[in-house]
């Protein structure tokens, strides 16, 4: 589990008591409405060490190469498709899924579970994770 505070980036309208929630942690978030690309996108993940997207943004290998901080990716959509795990893979970067659409989870405690979980995996073992 994380022992020190985070800066957690949020994109495409993910629920703002997400935030707020997040901060009570101790975490610094940055909450954004859309779906940067390019250098937005590069500007906005410049020292964010977790990440969470819906289906819009695209994590490119060459997106990641640029982040190598990056420590989590959590997707709040149906599937990964969006992101280049295998490229994420050999960063060591988890990238989860939550698997549910329409349905309000608590972000906070997806985020905690992903950083726990992550705590118990190495770089290169992540095709094991589903």
């Amino acid at each position: 589990m994380r022992k020190s505070a985070a800066r957690i980036v949020l994109l495409e309208a993910i629920h703002p008591g997400a935030k707020t929630m997040l901060e009570k942690e101790g975490h610094q978030v940055e909450l954004l409405p859309h779906s940067p690309s390019g250098k937005e996108l590069d500007e906005v993940l410049t020292g964010a060490s977790v990440l969470g997207i819906r289906s819009k943004t695209q994590l490119t290998a060459e997106v990641l190469k640029k982040h190598p901080q990056l420590e989590l990716i959590g997707c709040f959509c149906i599937g990964t498709d969006q992101v280049d795990t295998r490229q994420a893979n050999q960063q060591g970067i988890p990238v989860f899924n939550t698997g549910v659409i329409g349905v309000p989870l608590p972000i906070e405690k997806i985020l905690l579970a992903c950083e726990t979980a992550k705590d118990n995996l190495k770089p290169g073992n992540l095709d094991e994770v589903g």
